[in-house]
Protein backbone atom coordinates (compact mmCIF):
# COMPACT_ATOMS: atom_id res chain seq x y z
CA UNK A 1 0.00 0.00 0.00
CA UNK A 2 1.31 3.53 -0.68
CA UNK A 3 0.62 5.13 2.42
CA UNK A 4 2.71 2.11 4.03
CA UNK A 5 5.29 2.68 1.92
CA UNK A 6 5.60 6.07 2.40
CA UNK A 7 5.37 6.75 5.94
CA UNK A 8 7.71 3.27 6.32
CA UNK A 9 10.77 5.87 4.67
CA UNK A 10 9.69 8.94 6.51
CA UNK A 11 8.21 10.82 3.09
CA UNK A 12 5.18 12.53 5.21
CA UNK A 13 4.97 15.50 2.58
CA UNK A 14 5.50 15.67 -1.36
CA UNK A 15 4.42 16.04 -4.74
CA UNK A 16 1.89 13.89 -7.22
CA UNK A 17 -1.27 15.22 -8.64
CA UNK A 18 -4.80 15.91 -8.10
CA UNK A 19 -6.16 12.58 -8.61
CA UNK A 20 -3.41 11.06 -5.88
CA UNK A 21 -2.41 13.49 -4.28
CA UNK A 22 -5.86 14.76 -2.37
CA UNK A 23 -6.97 10.99 -1.18
CA UNK A 24 -3.47 9.88 -0.47
CA UNK A 25 -3.48 13.00 2.67
CA UNK A 26 -6.99 12.03 3.28
CA UNK A 27 -6.85 8.18 3.62
CA UNK A 28 -3.34 8.67 5.54
CA UNK A 29 -5.56 11.32 8.09
CA UNK A 30 -3.04 14.04 7.16
CA UNK A 31 -0.03 11.83 8.44
CA UNK A 32 1.12 12.17 4.77
CA UNK A 33 0.41 15.86 3.29
CA UNK A 34 1.32 15.36 -0.60
CA UNK A 35 0.17 18.55 -3.06
CA UNK A 36 -1.08 18.22 -6.54
CA UNK A 37 1.65 20.22 -8.04
CA UNK A 38 2.56 17.71 -11.42
CA UNK A 39 0.26 17.45 -14.30
CA UNK A 40 -1.40 14.32 -14.73
CA UNK A 41 -2.31 15.33 -18.69
CA UNK A 42 -0.35 13.00 -21.37
CA UNK A 43 1.04 16.21 -23.05
CA UNK A 44 2.37 17.66 -19.04
CA UNK A 45 0.25 20.64 -18.93
CA UNK A 46 -0.93 21.58 -15.76
CA UNK A 47 -3.47 24.17 -14.09
CA UNK A 48 -2.79 25.94 -10.70
CA UNK A 49 -6.58 25.19 -10.07
CA UNK A 50 -5.69 21.75 -8.95
CA UNK A 51 -4.08 23.01 -6.00
CA UNK A 52 -7.02 23.90 -3.69
CA UNK A 53 -5.68 24.18 -0.14
CA UNK A 54 -2.99 26.56 0.41
CA UNK A 55 -2.58 25.33 4.79
CA UNK A 56 -1.43 21.61 2.39
CA UNK A 57 0.75 23.72 0.01
CA UNK A 58 2.49 25.36 2.99
CA UNK A 59 3.33 22.52 4.97
CA UNK A 60 5.03 20.77 1.65
CA UNK A 61 6.86 24.05 1.11
CA UNK A 62 8.34 24.30 4.90
CA UNK A 63 9.04 20.08 5.10
CA UNK A 64 12.95 19.52 5.12
CA UNK A 65 12.38 16.70 2.52
CA UNK A 66 9.84 15.93 -0.08
CA UNK A 67 8.99 12.68 -2.36
CA UNK A 68 7.22 12.01 -6.10
CA UNK A 69 4.24 9.83 -6.52
CA UNK A 70 3.55 9.55 -10.04
CA UNK A 71 1.27 6.82 -11.72
CA UNK A 72 1.89 7.91 -15.52
CA UNK A 73 1.91 9.83 -18.07
CA UNK A 74 5.45 8.44 -18.52
CA UNK A 75 6.68 11.73 -20.25
CA UNK A 76 6.01 12.77 -16.24
CA UNK A 77 8.90 10.36 -15.63
CA UNK A 78 10.93 11.49 -17.58
CA UNK A 79 10.91 14.66 -17.18
CA UNK A 80 11.40 14.11 -13.42
CA UNK A 81 14.59 11.83 -13.65
CA UNK A 82 16.08 14.49 -16.10
CA UNK A 83 15.49 17.32 -13.83
CA UNK A 84 16.96 15.33 -10.74
CA UNK A 85 19.44 14.09 -12.66
CA UNK A 86 20.34 17.82 -14.19
CA UNK A 87 20.15 19.44 -10.81
CA UNK A 88 22.70 16.91 -9.10
CA UNK A 89 19.73 15.37 -7.09
CA UNK A 90 20.46 11.85 -6.21
CA UNK A 91 17.04 10.15 -5.23
CA UNK A 92 16.13 6.85 -4.80
CA UNK A 93 12.94 5.10 -6.71
CA UNK A 94 10.21 2.18 -6.02
CA UNK A 95 7.16 0.67 -7.62
CA UNK A 96 4.43 0.38 -5.16
CA UNK A 97 1.65 -0.98 -6.90
CA UNK A 98 0.59 1.31 -9.97
CA UNK A 99 2.86 4.34 -8.11
CA UNK A 100 6.42 5.09 -8.87
CA UNK A 101 7.84 6.63 -6.01
CA UNK A 102 10.74 8.93 -6.03
CA UNK A 103 11.94 9.66 -2.63
CA UNK A 104 14.81 9.59 -0.38
CA UNK A 105 15.71 13.42 -2.65
CA UNK A 106 19.37 14.99 -1.69
CA UNK A 107 17.62 17.77 -1.65
CA UNK A 108 14.61 19.26 -2.06
CA UNK A 109 13.45 20.75 -5.37
CA UNK A 110 9.91 21.87 -6.60
CA UNK A 111 7.84 20.91 -9.46
CA UNK A 112 8.51 24.44 -11.14
CA UNK A 113 12.41 24.10 -10.60
CA UNK A 114 11.77 20.83 -12.94
CA UNK A 115 8.74 23.15 -15.28
CA UNK A 116 6.37 20.87 -14.22
CA UNK A 117 4.56 23.90 -12.35
CA UNK A 118 4.20 27.10 -11.68
CA UNK A 119 5.24 28.75 -8.38
CA UNK A 120 2.25 28.55 -6.14
CA UNK A 121 1.11 32.05 -5.30
CA UNK A 122 0.22 31.39 -1.98
CA UNK A 123 0.70 33.45 1.30
CA UNK A 124 2.90 30.88 4.14
CA UNK A 125 3.65 33.39 6.51
CA UNK A 126 2.61 32.22 10.35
Amino acid sequence: LLSAFLLEHNERYGFSHYWVAYPLTFISQERLIYVPRLPYHADLRYTPRYDRYPAYTCQVLRAPRVAYVTNGPPALDERLTQGFRAAGIEWREALVGSFRVYYALSRPIMPWELGLSPKPEVDCAP
